[in-house]
């Protein structure tokens, strides 16, 4: 049976081209989901998790961008 790979802080900032400390922030945020810890210790987050958050976040700024009324312009 496949071990499940979770990411850490690190990796996440590296995938983002970030810090560290920016992830943390964007997790407070809720523009990242909140990690999953074991053994208490260190923030870890599963990849399909993320991928899905990347995807609903994804569709909701395109759904806004629709919407927004700036975007239509009278002549």
């Amino acid at each position: 049976m496949d071990r499940k790979q979770f990411l850490r802080k690190k990796h996440l900032a590296e995938r983002y081209q970030t810090t560290q400390r920016t992830i943390e922030r964007r997790v407070e945020l809720g523009l990242l989901p909140q990690p999953e810890y074991f053994g208490g210790r260190f923030p870890l987050w599963d990849p399909e998790i993320l991928e899905q958050h990347e995807r609903q976040l994804i569709t909701r700024r395109a759904a806004a961008h629709r919407a927004s009324p700036g975007d239509l312009k009278h002549k």
